[in-house]
Protein backbone atom coordinates (compact mmCIF):
# COMPACT_ATOMS: atom_id res chain seq x y z
CA UNK A 1 0.00 0.00 0.00
CA UNK A 2 1.36 3.63 -1.10
CA UNK A 3 1.98 6.52 1.57
CA UNK A 4 -1.16 8.32 0.15
CA UNK A 5 -3.04 4.76 0.51
CA UNK A 6 -2.13 4.98 3.82
CA UNK A 7 -3.37 8.39 4.79
CA UNK A 8 -6.88 7.67 2.77
CA UNK A 9 -7.81 4.60 4.67
CA UNK A 10 -8.94 6.85 7.75
CA UNK A 11 -10.70 8.80 5.85
CA UNK A 12 -12.53 6.26 3.68
CA UNK A 13 -13.35 4.30 6.62
CA UNK A 14 -14.99 7.46 8.39
CA UNK A 15 -17.16 7.72 5.51
CA UNK A 16 -18.17 4.44 5.21
CA UNK A 17 -18.90 4.30 8.81
CA UNK A 18 -21.15 7.89 8.61
CA UNK A 19 -22.77 6.06 5.32
CA UNK A 20 -24.01 2.63 6.30
CA UNK A 21 -26.31 2.48 8.87
CA UNK A 22 -25.47 0.65 11.85
CA UNK A 23 -27.36 -2.47 11.50
CA UNK A 24 -25.52 -3.12 7.95
CA UNK A 25 -22.07 -2.26 9.77
CA UNK A 26 -23.18 -4.69 12.62
CA UNK A 27 -23.94 -7.52 9.88
CA UNK A 28 -20.74 -6.63 8.13
CA UNK A 29 -18.68 -7.19 11.23
CA UNK A 30 -20.61 -10.24 11.96
CA UNK A 31 -19.84 -11.88 8.25
CA UNK A 32 -16.36 -10.94 8.85
CA UNK A 33 -16.61 -12.99 12.35
CA UNK A 34 -18.09 -16.13 10.54
CA UNK A 35 -15.34 -16.04 7.55
CA UNK A 36 -12.32 -15.68 10.38
CA UNK A 37 -13.68 -18.32 12.08
CA UNK A 38 -14.35 -20.89 9.57
CA UNK A 39 -10.66 -20.04 8.86
CA UNK A 40 -9.76 -21.25 11.83
CA UNK A 41 -12.06 -24.61 11.85
CA UNK A 42 -10.39 -25.38 8.88
CA UNK A 43 -7.06 -25.41 10.14
CA UNK A 44 -7.82 -26.71 13.66
CA UNK A 45 -9.76 -29.79 11.65
CA UNK A 46 -6.65 -30.33 9.37
CA UNK A 47 -4.63 -30.59 12.36
CA UNK A 48 -5.66 -33.89 12.51
CA UNK A 49 -4.58 -35.23 8.93
CA UNK A 50 -1.47 -33.89 9.29
CA UNK A 51 1.16 -36.62 8.91
CA UNK A 52 -0.44 -38.06 6.01
CA UNK A 53 1.36 -38.14 2.55
CA UNK A 54 0.37 -35.63 0.31
CA UNK A 55 -1.22 -36.49 -2.98
CA UNK A 56 1.09 -35.36 -5.77
CA UNK A 57 0.28 -37.11 -9.25
CA UNK A 58 -0.84 -40.30 -7.67
CA UNK A 59 -4.07 -40.88 -6.17
CA UNK A 60 -3.79 -43.74 -4.70
CA UNK A 61 -1.14 -43.02 -2.23
CA UNK A 62 -3.30 -42.30 0.61
CA UNK A 63 -5.38 -44.98 0.09
CA UNK A 64 -2.26 -47.16 0.42
CA UNK A 65 -0.74 -45.43 3.54
CA UNK A 66 -3.81 -45.84 5.01
CA UNK A 67 -3.87 -49.88 4.55
CA UNK A 68 -0.62 -49.99 6.41
CA UNK A 69 -1.97 -48.48 8.84
CA UNK A 70 -4.98 -50.84 9.26
CA UNK A 71 -7.62 -48.36 8.33
CA UNK A 72 -9.23 -50.59 5.91
CA UNK A 73 -12.86 -49.32 5.62
CA UNK A 74 -11.37 -45.67 4.64
CA UNK A 75 -8.45 -46.77 2.58
CA UNK A 76 -11.19 -48.60 0.19
CA UNK A 77 -13.00 -44.97 0.19
CA UNK A 78 -10.19 -43.84 -0.62
CA UNK A 79 -9.31 -45.75 -3.59
CA UNK A 80 -12.91 -45.76 -4.69
CA UNK A 81 -12.22 -42.02 -4.52
CA UNK A 82 -8.70 -42.57 -6.29
CA UNK A 83 -10.71 -43.85 -9.70
CA UNK A 84 -12.97 -40.98 -9.70
CA UNK A 85 -10.88 -38.31 -9.21
CA UNK A 86 -7.78 -39.57 -11.46
CA UNK A 87 -9.23 -42.29 -13.63
CA UNK A 88 -6.42 -41.78 -16.01
CA UNK A 89 -3.75 -42.56 -13.59
CA UNK A 90 -5.11 -44.72 -11.01
CA UNK A 91 -5.23 -48.30 -11.00
CA UNK A 92 -8.46 -50.67 -11.38
CA UNK A 93 -7.64 -52.21 -8.06
CA UNK A 94 -5.21 -51.83 -5.09
CA UNK A 95 -3.26 -54.89 -4.64
CA UNK A 96 -4.37 -56.91 -1.74
CA UNK A 97 -3.07 -60.18 -0.88
CA UNK A 98 -5.36 -62.82 -0.48
CA UNK A 99 -3.04 -65.43 -0.53
CA UNK A 100 -4.56 -68.91 -0.01
CA UNK A 101 -1.29 -70.24 1.20
CA UNK A 102 -2.27 -69.42 5.30
CA UNK A 103 -4.75 -71.42 5.22
CA UNK A 104 -5.67 -75.45 5.24
CA UNK A 105 -6.17 -76.76 2.15
CA UNK A 106 -10.19 -77.13 1.53
CA UNK A 107 -10.89 -75.15 4.42
CA UNK A 108 -13.32 -72.43 4.49
CA UNK A 109 -10.77 -69.73 4.55
CA UNK A 110 -9.03 -71.40 1.57
CA UNK A 111 -12.44 -71.34 -0.30
CA UNK A 112 -12.88 -67.49 1.00
CA UNK A 113 -9.73 -65.93 -0.01
CA UNK A 114 -9.96 -67.91 -3.21
CA UNK A 115 -13.07 -66.54 -3.78
CA UNK A 116 -12.03 -62.98 -2.69
CA UNK A 117 -8.91 -62.99 -5.03
CA UNK A 118 -10.91 -64.15 -8.39
CA UNK A 119 -14.18 -61.45 -7.36
CA UNK A 120 -16.79 -63.67 -6.54
CA UNK A 121 -18.04 -61.29 -3.48
CA UNK A 122 -20.93 -63.45 -2.18
CA UNK A 123 -18.97 -67.01 -2.13
CA UNK A 124 -16.15 -65.12 -0.05
CA UNK A 125 -18.78 -63.65 2.36
CA UNK A 126 -20.47 -67.21 2.82
CA UNK A 127 -17.32 -68.95 3.12
CA UNK A 128 -15.48 -66.39 5.60
CA UNK A 129 -18.48 -66.21 7.84
CA UNK A 130 -18.35 -70.25 8.32
CA UNK A 131 -14.53 -69.72 8.77
CA UNK A 132 -15.03 -67.16 11.72
CA UNK A 133 -17.36 -69.13 13.20
CA UNK A 134 -14.83 -72.09 13.61
CA UNK A 135 -11.86 -69.60 14.30
CA UNK A 136 -12.35 -65.97 15.21
CA UNK A 137 -9.05 -64.51 13.20
CA UNK A 138 -8.53 -61.32 13.04
CA UNK A 139 -7.48 -61.88 9.52
CA UNK A 140 -10.41 -63.80 8.92
CA UNK A 141 -12.57 -60.63 9.76
CA UNK A 142 -10.44 -58.32 7.56
CA UNK A 143 -10.92 -60.52 4.85
CA UNK A 144 -14.41 -60.51 5.48
CA UNK A 145 -14.87 -57.28 5.51
CA UNK A 146 -12.94 -56.38 1.99
CA UNK A 147 -15.93 -58.53 0.66
CA UNK A 148 -18.94 -56.82 2.71
CA UNK A 149 -17.28 -53.41 1.51
CA UNK A 150 -16.92 -54.75 -2.36
CA UNK A 151 -21.06 -56.30 -1.73
CA UNK A 152 -21.81 -52.30 -1.11
CA UNK A 153 -22.67 -53.89 2.95
CA UNK A 154 -20.11 -50.42 3.88
CA UNK A 155 -21.72 -50.21 8.02
CA UNK A 156 -20.83 -54.26 8.48
CA UNK A 157 -17.62 -54.11 6.55
CA UNK A 158 -16.30 -51.59 8.98
CA UNK A 159 -17.42 -53.90 12.14
CA UNK A 160 -15.65 -56.61 10.65
CA UNK A 161 -12.69 -54.21 10.22
CA UNK A 162 -13.05 -53.04 14.05
CA UNK A 163 -13.45 -56.89 15.16
CA UNK A 164 -9.95 -57.69 13.66
CA UNK A 165 -8.31 -54.47 15.39
CA UNK A 166 -10.01 -54.95 18.44
CA UNK A 167 -8.26 -58.75 18.47
CA UNK A 168 -5.10 -57.43 17.59
CA UNK A 169 -5.13 -55.33 20.27
CA UNK A 170 -3.16 -56.20 23.15
CA UNK A 171 -5.42 -55.24 25.71
CA UNK A 172 -8.55 -56.60 24.05
CA UNK A 173 -10.60 -59.54 25.26
CA UNK A 174 -10.88 -62.29 23.08
CA UNK A 175 -14.82 -63.22 23.02
CA UNK A 176 -16.31 -64.85 20.30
Amino acid sequence: MSVEGTRRLPRTLGAWRRDTSPIYQALFLAALLVLGSSFVAGFVESLRLFGLPPIHGDATILGRTLLERGEYATALDEFRLAGLIDPENYDARPQLDFSTARSAPGSAAQRGRTSLAAGRWVEAERALREALASDPQPELHDLLGFALYELGKREEAAQQFERARALRAPHAERTP
